[in-house]
């Protein structure tokens, strides 16, 4: 459970202070979301995008679309054609994140919207969601 909330800690931090510069978040809604990983809560990386294919080559590989309208999430797995659903509330925002709660069945989690810069790269809108015992990271399509 320590290793769960400290990668959630974590995903906040990536989210919340590695941009200092945008202040202009996006909503969930104003963009398509493409999934990178798929995490189970002890950080091991169970599934990937073909993009990430090459550094995660035990994970199932998968194309994964979320959209967000009226405080719902469509995931749409696009490789077996499954949908899934989830609510949303906007909880909080702040110059540099949204905090969003989730509602999937009896499961609860959060969302976060901001942006990330990893090793010099570009920054990229993130949306990461964590829910039950995964962690989805997910990049603007």
């Amino acid at each position: 459970m320590k290793k769960f909330l400290s990668m959630i800690l974590t995903a906040l931090l990536l989210c919340g202070c590695v941009n200092t510069v945008k202040s202009n978040i996006p909503e969930i809604e104003d963009l398509t979301w493409e999934m990178n990983t798929v995490q189970e809560k002890s950080g091991k990386v169970i599934a990937c995008s073909a993009k990430t294919a090459d550094q995660n080559p035990d994970a199932w590989k998968l194309k994964v679309i979320l959209s967000a309208s009226n405080g719902t999430l469509e995931i749409n797995d696009m490789t077996n054609g499954s949908k899934f659903y989830v609510e949303y509330t906007l909880e909080s925002t702040d110059r540099e994140t949204r905090l969003y709660s989730l509602k999937a069945k009896e499961n609860r989690g959060y969302a976060i919207v901001g942006t990330t810069s990893m090793h010099g790269q570009e920054e990229k809108d993130t949306l990461i969601l964590a829910i039950e015992n995964y962690v989805l990271n997910f990049y603007r399509e």
